[in-house]
């Protein structure tokens, strides 16, 4: 994405009233009213761990995204489910489900599973109308890095009615506070000082 580009997506991530500031009784977003969803599936923890963190940064509503039949603890098995899901476009059946009418901004996160976005987020996507909203996508990995997650999502929220900004991917085990590389990413996004 262009300098340019991102300067314009800002602009109107700030036209819908959801930057870091309080705009007052008019109307418009503050970071701590509601109108954010902080959304993820996270199989191993790794993904809950950052979407917790933007939400203690940020505020803004946690939502997880729960498959009705789990997905096994062993990873190779995990793994070769997941090729396969992928490989056949398989949406798996969710446990529960978000209203994203109340909200503005979405950030939603995934694991890189096999380069691109997790079966179950590709399902959370399916089900909902993002016309109207800004997606801020982010992603965890086992050593993959972004691969073609971003990408991937941007594809598929934008199909789904979306404006995206750009998204941000972290290696690893996380514990109660965000990687610094992802503070800069939420200063970039609107979100803090």
């Amino acid at each position: 994405m262009t300098r340019r580009k991102f300067s314009l997506e800002l602009a109107a991530f700030a036209a819908l009233g959801c930057s870091a500031e309080a705009k007052g009784k008019e109307g418009n977003a503050s970071m701590k009213d509601g109108r954010i969803l902080i959304a993820c599936y996270s199989w191993s923890g790794n993904t809950r761990s950052i979407a917790d963190c933007i939400a203690k940064k940020i505020g803004g509503t946690r939502f997880d995204v729960v498959c009705k039949t789990p997905y096994t603890k062993n990873y190779r098995a995990c793994c070769d489910q997941a090729k396969k899901e992928l490989a056949e476009g398989f949406l798996p059946e969710l446990a529960s489900d978000a209203d994203l009418s109340s909200y503005d901004v979405v950030f939603l996160g995934s694991p890189n599973w096999w380069g691109t976005v997790s079966p179950p987020v590709r399902a959370f996507i399916a089900k909902h109308d993002f016309t109207g909203k800004i997606v801020i996508p982010f992603f965890t990995h086992g050593g993959g890095g972004m691969q073609n997650c971003e990408k991937d999502m941007v594809k598929l929220v934008s199909a789904r009615g979306a404006r995206t900004l750009p998204g941000k991917t972290a290696y690893g085990t996380f514990a109660s506070v965000l990687p610094s590389a992802y503070m800069g990413w939420l200063k970039d996004c609107g979100f803090g000082a």
